[in-house]
């Protein structure tokens, strides 16, 4: 499916002002296994994809000093802090859509983080 949105955008004449991404409720990356929480970066409820004009994703990255890998490695960084907090069963239900006990608080520990990165 990525490679068939990746051609309709260039077909649109779109490269380079949108970039896709996608997101499963079974992702799963090359090497991880099926409950690591690295998967959680780009799970979601129900497969879908989300749009992004490059120039805000751009304007993001330039954000995290000129770094896209830092994005990744914000999200996971905290993911493994909520599975470490929270517990690998609360985890997992947060990561469900569940209200989990301890989850906003920690959210909210973490904003200053987030906003500076």
């Amino acid at each position: 499916v990525q490679y068939m949105e990746d051609e309709m955008v260039e077909e649109s004449g779109l490269d380079g002002v949108l970039q896709i991404a996608t997101f499963h409720p079974l992702y799963e990356f090359a090497g991880s296994a099926q409950k690591d929480a690295d998967n959680y970066t780009n799970r979601s409820p129900y497969p879908m994809f989300h749009i992004l004009k490059e120039d805000e994703v751009a304007n993001a990255v330039d954000r995290l000093g000129g770094d896209s890998k830092k994005v990744w490695g914000r999200n996971m960084e905290l993911l493994k802090e909520m599975e470490s907090s929270l517990g690998r069963e609360n985890f997992e239900r947060s990561m469900s859509g569940h209200a989990v006990n301890g989850l906003d608080d920690l959210l909210k520990s973490k904003s200053s983080f987030l906003d500076d990165q």
